[in-house]
């Protein structure tokens, strides 16, 4: 890694700073009003759309609903994609060797992960209880999107560089839930908190992985490193984009199908969808530039198609 520290050093600032380590539990309280909101109307753009806006008490309860979904998804995420990447990264099973403090570091964020994921079960637990909402737990489109990539390669050490691209990008992302969600006043304050943790932690994944990716990426051939790269826009509209389907699903719970089809439609034009998505992404456009990948024009190609960056042709 660029940044020269010594295991004593590292394993001194986690403990200090990590969720994990110093936090309690983040508890919804018995007294929270049953009109309180518990996801960011800024967040959750379709709460705005005419058809519903007018109606208090589906507001309310989209709102509900769109913590779960991503509650749910966190778990997914952290549960079968990050920490089964971080725990490759710690048994050195990447078929590329990594320095010594790349593995050291990833077994603590592989506590922090599943950290994440206790917390966003147990906080989704809680509203449940305190709402009376049900959402049926619904596979995300990005994990969807990460088996057609898987499907597309062949042997298990490129399914793993796969898996390690797709964690990279999920890892220097900032998500306008991680953004948004602490510092909405209008949010319930567990929520607030519990997600505030979650932030925090991230900053030093994204630190981690920015360091990372510089020192790995030249450890692979020109051909794994096309193969990989192409991924990467893909990869990272996924995560950005909204997930139409969990949207439609909550949606339909009030209006109808049609009705909700005009909702999110309206609600996020794609040259709208294009501007958030490239916004979002800057940290990781970045970093890809950095390390190199725009200058391989198969790759590059596949940013601009994927409406992430403009490619200058002569």
């Amino acid at each position: 890694m660029a940044e020269k520290m010594s295991r004593h050093q590292v394993d001194t600032g986690w403990y200090v700073t990590a969720s994990v380590r110093r936090s309690q539990r983040h508890l919804v309280a018995d007294d929270t009003d049953r009109n309180a909101l518990y996801y960011p109307r800024s967040v959750a753009k379709v709460v705005s759309h005419p058809l519903i806006a007018g109606n208090d008490d589906v507001v309310r309860d989209v709102l509900a609903l769109s913590l779960m979904h991503y509650l749910d998804s966190t778990v997914v995420l952290e549960q079968q994609i990050v920490n089964p990447c971080f725990l490759t990264i710690c048994d050195d099973q990447l078929p590329v060797s990594l320095p010594a403090e790349a593995r050291s570091r990833a077994y603590m964020y592989y506590c922090d992960e599943a950290y994440h994921a206790l917390c966003a079960d147990d906080l989704g637990t809680q509203v449940r209880e305190r709402t009376g909402l049900a959402l049926t737990k619904r596979t995300p489109g990005f994990l969807i999107d990460l088996g057609d990539a898987l499907l597309q390669v062949s042997g298990d050490h490129l399914r793993a560089l796969v898996e390690l691209a797709f964690t990279i990008v999920s890892e220097t992302l900032i998500s306008q839930s991680l953004l948004r969600i602490p510092a909405d006043p209008t949010v319930v304050p567990a929520v607030r908190a519990s997600v505030a943790d979650h932030a925090r932690d991230e900053k030093n994944h994204h630190a981690y992985f920015a360091r990372f990716l510089p020192v790995f990426w030249p450890l692979l051939d020109s051909r794994t490193q096309e193969a990989l790269g192409r991924l990467f826009p893909r990869f990272i509209r996924s995560f950005l984009e909204p997930d139409r389907t969990a949207l439609a699903f909550i949606l339909r719970q009030y209006v109808t199908a049609e009705e909700a089809e005009i909702i999110i439609t309206e609600t996020y034009p794609p040259t709208v969808v294009d501007s958030d998505v490239r916004a979002a992404a800057r940290a990781t456009l970045n970093l890809c530039e950095r390390t190199g990948m725009m200058r391989i024009p198969a790759i590059a190609s596949e940013f601009e198609r994927a409406h992430l960056v403009r490619v200058p042709h002569h």
